[in-house]
């Protein structure tokens, strides 16, 4: 007796094609074990400590139609919230940029407290020259006026106004 031989009885079959039929079919038996497993496998690691009966009962109460519904809700608001995302990024990255270009930290800040404090000092300044100008006039003018008075005779009347 042959390997062959021995393999069809094994088998059970009576052909070479059957022979060949059934170890494509126990190459498939054994691939899909695999497979079983390794969900097996996942769904241990990942089920929330249930067991595969329990899982296998909340998936009988699943309506697939409308979870599938859902995911394309769902990957449609993830868009949206993706679009957003962007557009939050460029309006981040103008006002990044703009912020830069008036110099990136609070040197623009100083510069208006600055600019501020050299206005206020120039407005007392201001004020403090009218005073002064206004007060050197009258003293120029109490000058002028007590000249006059002295120069003229006390019989001619004395103007109060400049010459």
């Amino acid at each position: 007796m042959n390997g062959v031989e021995h393999l069809q009885r094994t088998a059970a079959v009576s052909s070479v094609d059957d022979l060949r039929n059934a170890i494509r079919r126990s190459d498939e038996i054994r691939s899909l074990r695999g497979d079983y497993q390794a969900v097996a496998h996942a769904l241990a690691q990942e089920g929330d400590g249930m067991s595969l009966a329990e899982l296998a009962e909340e998936c009988a109460a699943t309506d697939f139609d409308q979870i599938a519904a859902r995911e394309q809700t769902v990957t449609q608001e993830l868009s949206d919230l993706r679009d957003r995302l962007m557009e939050a990024r460029e309006t981040r990255s103008a006002a990044r940029r703009d912020f830069d270009a008036i110099g990136g930290d609070d040197r623009a800040a100083r510069a208006a407290a600055d600019r501020q404090a050299a206005l206020s000092e120039m407005k007392d300044i201001a004020e403090e020259y009218v005073r002064l100008r206004s007060a050197e006039l009258l003293l120029q003018w109490a000058v002028d006026f007590a000249e006059k008075s002295r120069l003229h005779s006390s019989s001619e009347p004395v103007s109060c106004s400049r010459s």
